[in-house]
């Protein structure tokens, strides 16, 4: 169970009230403009163009991923937000949030990070096993 229903409240209206203010909220349509590259269990993947560098997701309709600290639930916009800034920090990644989907109770988060095509290998040696 999320914190409480409130709290999970609060923090959806929160982040709604954040978009308002800085002029970050649109309607859902705003993603069309771009071309659907694949979905995950988080996020729909999306590219403006070939040659853009930039991927833009989509989180879920109302969907925050699954929480780090609660097995099996999803998480709340707050820890969301939380794991954007730590992925950022620990793997020197540039996600930004571009703005609020918000259109009849449907959330969706949007947000930009650089573009990866999957051939980069990590030097994991240091790593705990």
């Amino acid at each position: 169970m999320l914190k409480g229903f409130s709290q999970y409240r609060a923090e959806y209206q929160s982040l709604i009230a954040w978009a308002d203010q800085t002029g970050r909220r649109g309607p859902s349509s705003f993603i069309k403009q771009f071309d659907f590259v694949g979905e995950g269990a988080e996020h729909r993947v999306y590219k403006k163009a070939a040659a853009d560098s930039l991927a833009i997701k989509s989180t879920l309709p109302n969907k925050f991923g699954y929480s780090i600290q609660r097995e099996g639930e999803w998480a709340s916009p707050v820890e969301y937000l939380k794991r954007l800034a730590w992925q950022n920090l620990i793997f020197c990644d540039d996600i930004r949030i571009v703005g609020v989907a918000y259109e009849d109770g449907q959330m969706e988060v949007i947000t930009s990070q650089p573009w990866s095509a999957g051939t980069c290998s990590p030097d994991v040696s240091g790593w705990p096993a």
